[in-house]
């Protein structure tokens, strides 16, 4: 694994890596409380590509955003990151986007509006449909002066707690690892998110653009591959709010909760790796036939 720390719109962003350049490239974004290692366990598997995941803005060791992240914001920081890793560290697209929890607004919003960039999208889940209704969390989050008298206040117990609750085979290590990075500055990420990111933004048309966001990116999915794998066992986002993403494909894990990616890194890495190989192999037999024709 490599750490990159890049410079994205003047603050700081932690990127790590994963894999070697001229690889396939792999997007992973990350959602709350996490940071860019709840991927470690997955990208290490991955034999073959070369997996790029950065700390989202105030998570880890990347700087906040100074203005309420909006979808649009998510998506202009998104393709700054993007930029500055292939000028920076030399990873080129197109991406294969893998996307959970906030870190599904954030890689939609800009594949939707680079949709040449991305090769295929992983969904895990996540959210990016006007029919989520918020967990009881996240409503206290959203309330103000409520969100920051928890979060000020939550202690170490009631946080292992919670992850246990919503992750029922995350390891111990994991939870623990997760409590290390939490600071004030990541607790105003976790407001800042959520109080942006009401359910209907998804149906604000797409600034320039004819469509809504949700309305782009079901077209979108219609035309690239993708897939979504959902722990069943999620007490935030609902199991049949995995139709509502517009994929055709779920592949659903009846034992794991909201964090599958780290509680069955395995079979969660196995399965994409398998998608990854199959979309790879599809575009080299689609160019291998256009230079035949």
């Amino acid at each position: 694994m490599h750490t990159h720390m890049l410079d994205i719109g003047g603050r700081r962003v932690r990127v790590l890596r994963w894999g070697s350049l001229g690889e396939p490239a792999v997007l992973m974004l990350h959602g709350n409380p996490d940071s860019a290692e709840l991927w470690r366990e997955v990208a290490e598997r991955l034999v073959g590509c070369c997996c790029i995941a950065p700390d989202l803005p105030g998570f880890g060791a990347s700087e906040p955003h100074s203005e309420p992240p909006t979808l649009v914001r998510m998506s202009r920081w998104t393709q700054q990151v993007v930029l500055q890793v292939q000028a920076s560290i030399g990873v080129t697209g197109p991406w294969h986007l893998v996307l959970h929890d906030f870190g599904g607004p954030y890689g939609l919003s800009w594949a939707v509006e680079h949709p040449a960039a991305v090769r295929s999208v992983t969904l895990s889940n996540t959210l990016f449909y006007p029919s989520l209704r918020w967990h009881r969390w996240a409503r206290i989050w959203r309330t103000p002066g409520l969100g920051e008298l928890v979060t000020r206040w939550t202690p170490r117990w009631a946080f292992r707690r919670e992850l246990r609750i919503g992750g029922p085979l995350l390891p111990e290590a994991h939870i623990e690892a997760a409590w290390r990075k939490i600071t004030p500055a990541t607790y105003a990420a976790v407001l800042a998110l959520y109080r942006a990111t009401d359910p209907e933004v998804f149906s604000e048309p797409i600034p320039q653009g004819g469509q809504t966001w949700v309305e782009a990116w079901r077209a979108m999915a219609g035309e690239r591959p993708c897939q979504v794998l959902w722990g069943q066992r999620d007490p935030y986002l609902h199991p049949g709010w995995a139709e509502d993403l517009g994929v055709a494909v779920v592949v659903r894990f009846p034992q794991a909760g909201h964090w599958l990616p780290a509680e069955q890194p395995g079979p969660f890495a196995e399965r994409l790796l398998t998608f990854i190989d199959c979309v790879e192999l599809l575009k080299l037999s689609s160019d291998s036939a256009s230079e035949v024709r």
